[in-house]
């Protein structure tokens, strides 16, 4: 080989490895948070990695909005029907767009305890959100009755995964929105899933709501030591309509949004945004103190058994006399006489 195609070969290896990495999954390259009991730890605001995905269940419409992702400490998602590309055609649309941060962490083990324990965990993630929910249908659907009608859902999460797969260990839904149609408009914030919460849910001429808030969101649960989890906070969209017919406006269809990224009326970002550092607080692993206190304590035995060992064979040299002569002889004591 030429040095030449050396080079050439080089170039090309490199710039494939540049793509590999460049593949790699977000939270490959976030960096591990190694928390300790009994402490309070604070995440700056979108310090995280960022996980998307789209799930397309149905859709043969031509200009819909699939839009989803994050940046800096926003959340944002917008799902919108497209138009039939053919007439009088009844197109059904199925979507749903993810937007969530991922922060990997992981408590540490106490110095000394022979196994892992489980200890409580607070989070705390300061929020606000705004943006609009859509949708001209006339016929609202009932339930889980989705081959009528059309609708476009909204959902707020903070949780706690473990895991590849991110099985859920724990989590809060505090907020779930959704517009059903014309007699359907409907926003359920959970007071007691954001502390200190403002918020509003309007609903304008039963077409448009306006869905906005702001507050903390808290989440409790209990984790093992020394296994990685991952905290969440994730925006989820979901999209259905039966027909979304440009024939069939208004009608047994409809053309739902969910617009939680782009503000129509000014400059404020629609989305899900972290507004404030999270804090994580971690209680006092009680089990573990406990464990290396005992081990402690059985260290602690064995020196003194050593000890009364060496002290009942203990003895001392000393010299019979002055040192000169017959009288520079050594001699050992005996071992101590108890009692």
């Amino acid at each position: 080989m030429s040095r030449k195609s050396i080079g050439r070969f080089a170039i090309l290896f490199i710039g494939a490895l540049m793509i590999a990495f460049g593949l790699l999954p977000a939270q490959l390259s976030a960096q591990e948070l190694t928390l300790t009991s009994g402490a309070t730890t604070t995440v700056a605001a979108g310090d995280a990695a960022c996980l998307t995905d789209l799930t397309i269940r149905n859709d043969v419409t031509d200009f819909g909005k699939k839009d989803h992702g994050c940046t800096g400490p926003r959340l944002f998602t917008n799902l919108a029907t497209g138009i039939a590309a053919i007439p009088f055609d009844m197109p059904k649309v199925d979507l749903t767009a993810t937007a969530r941060f991922v922060k990997q962490f992981h408590v540490q083990a106490v110095q000394g305890a022979a196994t892992t324990s489980f200890v409580p965990i607070l989070i705390a993630v300061p929020v606000s959100w705004r943006g609009l929910l859509f949708n001209d249908n006339a016929v609202p659907g009932l339930g889980p009755l989705d081959s009528v009608g059309a609708h476009i859902d909204v959902n707020m999460f903070l949780r706690i995964t473990q895991g590849t797969a991110r099985a859920t260990v724990t989590e809060n839904r505090f907020l779930g929105a959704t517009h059903a149609g014309i007699a359907g408009c409907l926003s359920i914030p959970s007071a007691t899933a954001v502390s200190g919460a403002n918020l509003a849910a309007k609903c304008l001429l039963a077409i448009v709501q306006d869905n906005e808030g702001s507050g903390t969101v808290f989440l409790s649960g209990i984790v093992e030591t020394g296994k990685t989890y991952n905290i969440e906070l994730e925006l989820r969209s979901d999209l259905f309509s039966f027909d979304a017919g440009v024939e069939r406006v208004g009608a047994f269809g409809g053309h739902p949004q969910g617009n939680f990224a782009n503000n129509v009326f000014n400059n404020e970002p629609f989305g899900l945004i972290w507004t404030s550092p999270m804090s994580i607080t971690v209680g006092t692993d009680f089990q573990s103190n406990i464990q290396a206190l005992q081990n402690e304590i059985t260290q602690l035995r064995a020196d003194l058994d050593n000890l009364r060992q060496e002290f009942k064979t203990h003895t001392h040299v000393y010299l019979t006399g002055k040192g000169v002569g017959q009288n520079n002889t050594r001699a050992n004591t005996s071992t101590p006489l108890f009692p």
